[in-house]
Parts: structure tokens; C-alpha cells; sequence
């Protein structure tokens, strides 16, 4: 007769299912009494990193009660399938940040619904919409200034051009004898009279926000010439 006994080593999510009671009558009966009863007793407290799981064993429950609804469930995973698609979408675009920036309000309005229906906080809704905290309440406060051709405060942006300049540009393109020159001859007239005092880089992207558009120059049609018949005519 083999007398020979082992000891099992259980997988630690077999715990955690046991305690919220999602285990089966027929898994039930695989476990020892004796295991059984030492998990009944089994305190979290007593054990190192409580801290740090201790969000996670609270939402268990809700994530018990999501799957033990087959629609509930299936409405979840759709959910989650069309978040990790946002983000493999979002990540392969070269200019994301400026496509966030064009939709931000979009975005803000979402996280502030999301974060009102499910009643999660506004910190995990901006996860779930791959945005930083900081990025939700600049865009949820700032404010748009109608003085500035990009509508930005001068308060929250500091970098940009003071209104002198700014009308200083929108009067020089509009003049109607800078309408044959380019930007950069505008801009070189205006370094000579002192008029302006910043690069043509910055002159050239407001410029473009006051509706700029570069003249056509009408092509001189090519004068007939003479063509000989032979050599020496």
C-alpha cells in the first residue's frame, strides 16, 4: 500500500477566487478540508505589499459580478478591444499630439461622462482615454483669448508675440503695396524700419493664422522670335 502524500501548491488567483466565492461545487470538492479551512482564516493584513493590492481586492468584486453576466461581460471585452485599437491607432500616427490637441474637447467631454456615468474618478477615466491628468485639466481650464490669432491666453502661453507685433504683422500683410512681395521681403522692410524684432519663422506661422496667402505672378508669355531659313540670312 502507497502511503506516499504530497503537498499542492496552489496557484495564489485560486485564493482570491475561493474568498470571492467563484469557484464551482466540483472545484470545491477537490479542495482539502484542512486548506479550506487555513484560507477561511486567511488574513491579508498579516502579509507583506497589503497596501498595494488592496484597490485591486475591492474592485474583485465588481469584476465577479461583471462575469457572472454573460452580456456584461461580452459588453466589457468589446469595450476593452476598442480601447487597445485607440491606442495602436494613436500610437502609429506621427503627429498624435496635435491630433489630441485638435480634439481635446472632444476628449475632455468623454472622460467627464465617463467618469459621471460609471462613477470611477477622473484620473483612471484619463487612462482609459491614454491621456496624462496634467493634459486634462489644461485643456478642461484654459481659456480662449480672441485678441490672439491662435486663441491662446497670454497668461497660460507667455511665449507668444505682445499685440504691438501681432498687429504690426496683420497691418503689413494687409498693405496693398506688399501685395507683389513675398514674406521674406516684408519681413527684411520691416528689420530696416523697425518694425518688427523676432525671425521670420515666427513672422511667417502668423502670417499664415491672419489667412496670408502667397501672390500668383502671371507669366509673361514668350515673345515670338525670328528663325533663319538657311545660314547667314
Amino acid at each position: 500500500m502507497n502511503t506516499q502524500t504530497y503537498k499542492r501548491n496552489y496557484h495564489p488567483l485560486i485564493i482570491l477566487l475561493y474568498t470571492s466565492g467563484m469557484l464551482s461545487t466540483e472545484d470545491l470538492k477537490e479542495l482539502p478540508r484542512t486548506t479550506k479551512y487555513n484560507w477561511n482564516h486567511f488574513k491579508h493584513e498579516d502579509y507583506y505589499g497589503v497596501e498595494l493590492v488592496t484597490d485591486y481586492i475591492k474592485q474583485f468584486d465588481d469584476i465577479k459580478d461583471i462575469y457572472q453576466s454573460k452580456y456584461t461581460a461580452r459588453a466589457v471585452k468589446t469595450i476593452l478591444k476598442v480601447r487597445k485599437g485607440y491606442y495602436k491607432m494613436l500610437g502609429e500616427l506621427v503627429h498624435h499630439k496635435k491630433l489630441l490637441a485638435l480634439h481635446a474637447d472632444s476628449i475632455v467631454s468623454s472622460v467627464e461622462d465617463m467618469a459621471l456615468f460609471t462613477g470611477v474618478t477622473v484620473i483612471k477615466s484619463c487612462k482609459f482615454y491614454g491621456v496624462s491628468k496634467d493634459w486634462y485639466y489644461n485643456q478642461k481650464n484654459k481659456i480662449i483669448c480672441e485678441l490672439s490669432p491662435f486663441t491662446k491666453c497670454f497668461k497660460q502661453y507667455p511665449n507668444q508675440l505682445s499685440l504691438n507685433e501681432i498687429n504690426s504683422i496683420e497691418g503689413a500683410i494687409s498693405d496693398p503695396k506688399n501685395n507683389r512681395f513675398p514674406l521674406s521681403t516684408i519681413h527684411y522692410q520691416g528689420l530696416r524700419n523697425k518694425k518688427f524684432g523676432f525671425g521670420i519663422t515666427a513672422f511667417r506661422k502668423y502670417a499664415a493664422a491672419f489667412g496670408y496667402t502667397k501672390p500668383k505672378r502671371k507669366k509673361k508669355k514668350a515673345k515670338l522670335g525670328f528663325r533663319a531659313s538657311y545660314v547667314f540670312e
